[in-house]
C-alpha cells in the first residue's frame, strides 16, 4: 500500500517550476515555522510562565519570612503634671525618638493536604501548557504544509496555464491559416483570439493567487512581507506505517493527551476541595527589637528585645454549605472531564477512520484521472490536426482543450490532497512534529 501511494504521488516531486538551491524545501518551511511563528513564540512564553509557577514554593510548602522596621521622631513643647506630689515637668523642644525592627516567620504545618493537591495541579498546569504549545505548533505546521501544497498547486496551475496558452496560440495560427486558405472564416479567428485572451487572463489570476499564498506563508514563517520567497518543487510523502499501527498510536494525539491532563486536574481539584474539611495548623515566630528616647517624663529611655511565638488551629464547622457546594461542583467537573476525554477519543478515531477511507478513494480516483488525462491529451492532439484539415469545428477543439486542462488540474489537486491527508493522519497519530 505504501509503495502504491508513493507511486501515485511521484508526480508531485516534479511538479511546478524548478528553483535554485536557495529555495526552501518543505522541511525548511516546517523548521522556520517552529522557530519563527509568532503564535508558537507567544504560547512558548505562556509555557515558560507556567514552568516558573510549578514549584513547591508556589504551592505553600515553604514558610514566609518577613522583616519589618520602624522609626519616629518628634519635637514638642511638653508639660507633665504627676500625682503624688511629684514636681511638674515642663520642657520646651523636648525630643522623642523611637526605632524598632522585627523579623517574623509564618508557616502552615498542615492544611488538610491542600498544598499537595495544589502542587500537583501546578505541575499538571505546566504539562497542560506544554501540550497546548504542542497543539499550537501542530496547527501552525499544518497551516504551513497546506500553504506549501497550495503554492505547489498554483505552480502547477501556472505551468498548465502557460501550456494552455501555447495550445490557444497554435489554434489561432491554424485559424489564420484556414482563413487564408479559404477553408475557415473570421469568426474562427475572432473566437481563437477571445479564447487566447481568456487563457492569458487566467494566467494573470493564477499569478495573483500565487503571490497571495506566498504572502500567507510569510506570515506563518514570521518573515517580512517584502521578503522574496521561493519554494522547492519537492513535496516529500510522509511514511505512516500500517493502518493498524496508525490506529494504535492515536493515544499520542495531542487533543487526547490534553483531555487526559484535564481529567487528572479535575480529580486533584476534588481532593483540594475536600482538604478544606480538615483542620489548619499554623505557627508564628517573631523576634523584635524596640528602643525609644523621651525628652520629657519619668522614663527617659526604654529598650526591649526578645522572641515570641504563637500557634493557631482552625477547623471549619459550617459556612453556609459553601464547601459542600464546592465539593459537589468539583465532582461534577470530574464527570465532565471524563466524558470530554471519551468524546475526544471517539472523535479522533472517527477522523482517522474517515482519513483512511478518503485515502482509499483518492488513490482510486488518481488512477482513473491518469487514464482520463492521457485520453484528453490524445484528443487535443488529434482535434488540432483535424481542425487544421477542416474536419472539426473550433468549438470542439476548445472543448477538448479545456477538458485536458481540467483533467491535469484535477489529477494534480488529487495528488496534493492525498499528501495533505497523509500529513493530517500523521498529526492524528501524534507524530507530526517527530
Amino acid at each position: 500500500m505504501i509503495w502504491r501511494v508513493n507511486s501515485l504521488l511521484s508526480f508531485v516531486l516534479f511538479a511546478g517550476t524548478a528553483y535554485s538551491q536557495d529555495s526552501l524545501s518543505l522541511q525548511d518551511v516546517v523548521t522556520a515555522t517552529l522557530k519563527n511563528n509568532y503564535n508558537i513564540q507567544i504560547q512558548g512564553l505562556f509555557t515558560e510562565q507556567n514552568a516558573s509557577l510549578a514549584t513547591k514554593g508556589q504551592a505553600g510548602y515553604f514558610p514566609s519570612v518577613t522583616l519589618n522596621g520602624n522609626g519616629s521622631y518628634s519635637k514638642n513643647n511638653t508639660r507633665l503634671e504627676f500625682a503624688g506630689g511629684l514636681p511638674t515637668v515642663e520642657r520646651d523642644g523636648a525630643e522623642n525618638t523611637a526605632i524598632g525592627a522585627n523579623i517574623g516567620l509564618n508557616y502552615t504545618l498542615f492544611n488538610g493536604f491542600g498544598r499537595v493537591s495544589t502542587y500537583k495541579n501546578l505541575q499538571n498546569q505546566y504539562q497542560l501548557s506544554l501540550l497546548q504549545s504542542r497543539l499550537v505548533s501542530e496547527n501552525s505546521v499544518m497551516e504551513a504544509i497546506a500553504a506549501v501544497l497550495q503554492v505547489e498547486q498554483l505552480y502547477v496551475q501556472k505551468k498548465l496555464a502557460i501550456e494552455n496558452i501555447q495550445i490557444s496560440k497554435e489554434r489561432l495560427e491554424y485559424s489564420n491559416y484556414r482563413k487564408e486558405t479559404g477553408v475557415g472564416n473570421s469568426i474562427e479567428v475572432s473566437a481563437a483570439q477571445v479564447d487566447l485572451g481568456t487563457d492569458s487572463l487566467a494566467l494573470i489570476q493564477i499569478e495573483n493567487s500565487l503571490n497571495k499564498e506566498l504572502n500567507k506563508l510569510k506570515v506563518l514563517l514570521g518573515v517580512n512581507i517584502e521578503t522574496e520567497l521561493k519554494i522547492k518543487n519537492e513535496v516529500p510523502v510522509p511514511v505512516l506505517g500500517s493502518n493498524e499501527e496508525i490506529k494504535n498510536s492515536i493515544q499520542n494525539n495531542t487533543q487526547i493527551l490534553i483531555a487526559q491532563i484535564n481529567q487528572v486536574m479535575a480529580l486533584e481539584n476534588t481532593k483540594l476541595a475536600n482538604s478544606r474539611r480538615l483542620p489548619v495548623l499554623s505557627i508564628n515566630l517573631n523576634y523584635g527589637y524596640n528602643s525609644s528616647q523621651n525628652g520629657a517624663g519619668i522614663i527617659l529611655a526604654q529598650q526591649t528585645d526578645g522572641l515570641s511565638g504563637s500557634a493557631s488551629l482552625s477547623l471549619p464547622i459550617f459556612n453556609g454549605l459553601q464547601l459542600a457546594t464546592a465539593i459537589k461542583n468539583t465532582k461534577i467537573q470530574e464527570q465532565v472531564a471524563q466524558l470530554t476525554k471519551q468524546n475526544t477519543e471517539l472523535q479522533v478515531q472517527q477522523l482517522l477512520m474517515d482519513a483512511l477511507l478518503d485515502q482509499k478513494v483518492l488513490e482510486e480516483s488518481i488512477l482513473l484521472q491518469e487514464k482520463r488525462e492521457s485520453l484528453a491529451a490524445l484528443n487535443v492532439t488529434r482535434s488540432l490536426e483535424a481542425f487544421k484539415n477542416g474536419q472539426l469545428r473550433y468549438t470542439e477543439v476548445r472543448e477538448n482543450q479545456l477538458s485536458l486542462l481540467q483533467s491535469r488540474l484535477a489529477i494534480t489537486q488529487s495528488r496534493l490532497n492525498l499528501v495533505l491527508l497523509r500529513y493530517q493522519m500523521l498529526r492524528l497519530s501524534g507524530k507530526l512534529l517527530n
